[in-house]
């Protein structure tokens, strides 16, 4: 079914179909963009939303929704989006994304209209990767204000008296940008100045995130030392003085924010639990709400979900969708037991989980229940096909009177002479056994699991 947000694309030229249309947007207005994120926001309002309370219903962050930040880079934004999208496939009722065509509009505002029209082009690159699961209702993609930044939106979401520890955790990670990363202002020859942050992964995604800062002459003013340095087109490391005037780590700790301010009050307010790329935004969140043991499990299962489950790679999403929709009550089971597994896990690993944690959950758990399923198959098969041996023989019998007699249609004729009578039988026999060795399992808490690796191993 085709969702309302591309009802709207479509209409107005932009897509056709799963096809972005360059030549539209090439073309397109300011004006236009600006008209479409708007319309955009008016159809996703969370006050639409009706969803059932489900700690299998997910808030994801904005980076792992496909947002802009803190890496805006395009390639690192299409990968967060199908690791999203592999998650809500495999795990999830309900996954709430930001808007972000919505979000970027102050881009389409104010940046130079080829960059906003750039702008647009990958907000459509990453909602076309989304599109399937959109169609399905496993993604929703909302928008929770058209008012307030998310880092104000989010302490809506506490009483009173948390909101001032929600400013002194602001603070707090103001500092620690200022302490434990390291800021490059670079201009790259046309005026327009790159802020680049390095830091460990806790505080920075991948090591280093890079910024618009402008252009040389808005500093000028109030810096021209620093813009004779950068004139000279050669990077310029930031001291603790200079970062407090340019309020470089208040912007970064601001943009952090952002991210568990939207998290904060979306799941609060659809009553979901949260799933993110980012353990600090964990740490962060547990300071105010108590959902810790969730939250670290979505964290781990989403972050690590192709070591938790290794041939997950190997079957498309619609082909796991086909799945669900076809196992729905074998789905609900699997899910059930694979959360536990993963939750017996994290009893013995207080701290942050890693990709070792998931290694170790396939190891031990996911790993030996599978090769358990498949002997008790295996096992199956062997006692069925005993017993059909001699069926088979009265399977011959049954063919070759149907084609004396003329019961038999003439492609099943053809296809006896040109094969043998034994071989269809046998083939028929065959195809029984294996319908009838997976319903020894079909009632076990990892069946779905084990359909899953099947389908991938004939992929």
């Amino acid at each position: 079914m085709n969702h309302i947000l591309f009802e709207l694309l479509e209409n107005a030229g932009f897509l056709r179909g799963s096809t972005i249309n360059t030549d539209k947007i090439a073309r397109a207005k300011r004006s236009e963009l600006v008209s479409i994120a708007e319309q955009s926001a008016e159809l996703t309002p969370t006050s639409s939303v009706n969803n059932v309370d489900s700690i299998f219903s997910h808030t994801a962050s904005l980076s792992l929704g496909g947002g802009p930040t803190p890496c805006g880079a395009l390639d690192c934004r299409t990968k967060r989006a199908r690791e999203l999208v592999q998650f809500a496939a495999f795990y999830s009722d309900r996954v709430f994304v930001n808007n972000n065509l919505f979000a970027s509009s102050g881009r389409y505002q104010e940046d130079a209209i080829d960059e906003a029209r750039s702008a647009f082009h990958d907000e459509l690159e990453i909602v076309l990767i989304l599109k399937p699961m959109i169609e399905s209702g496993l993604i929703v993609p909302i928008t929770p204000t058209t008012t307030l930044c998310y880092h104000c939106l989010g302490k809506t979401a506490l009483p009173d008296s948390e909101r001032k520890r929600f400013d002194d955790a602001l603070r707090r990670f103001t500092k620690r940008f200022e302490m434990e990363t390291e800021a490059t202002l670079e201009n790259y020859g046309d005026g327009l100045l790159d802020l680049s942050i390095r830091g460990n992964d806790d505080l920075v995604e991948h090591g280093s995130a890079h910024k618009d800062w402008g252009e040389i002459k808005s500093i000028a003013k109030g810096q021209p030392r620093l813009a004779k340095q950068l004139e000279k087109e050669q990077p310029v490391l930031l001291s603790k003085a200079l970062r407090k005037r340019l309020g470089v780590d208040t912007d970064m700790a601001h943009s952090l924010f952002n991210d568990i301010g939207f998290e904060m009050a979306v799941s609060q307010c659809l009553r979901s639990s949260i799933v993110t790329s980012r353990p600090i935004h964990v740490e962060i969140l547990n300071d105010f709400f108590r959902n810790d043991a969730v939250n670290r499990r979505n964290t781990l299962i989403q972050q690590h979900l192709t070591c938790i489950v290794p041939f997950l790679n190997n079957i498309s999403t619609s082909e796991l969708l086909t799945l669900r929709n076809g196992e729905a009550d074998a789905f609900i089971s699997f899910r059930q037991a694979f959360a536990k597994a993963v939750d017996e896990h994290m009893k013995s690993k207080p701290g942050r989980l890693t990709q070792q944690d998931a290694e170790e959950i396939y190891k031990e758990v996911i790993e030996p229940e599978l090769a358990r399923l498949n002997q008790k198959v295996n096992t199956a098969s062997k006692s069925l096909f005993k017993r059909s041996r001699a069926g088979i023989l009265g399977w011959v019998a049954a063919i070759s009177a149907g084609h004396y007699f003329g019961f038999l249609e003439s492609g099943l004729i053809a296809t006896a002479k040109a094969l043998g009578l034994t071989k269809v039988a046998a083939d028929l026999a065959g195809n029984l056994i294996g319908i009838s060795s997976e319903d020894s399992i079909r009632n076990e808490k990892m069946y779905f699991l084990w359909k899953v690796q099947h389908r991938a191993q004939r992929s």
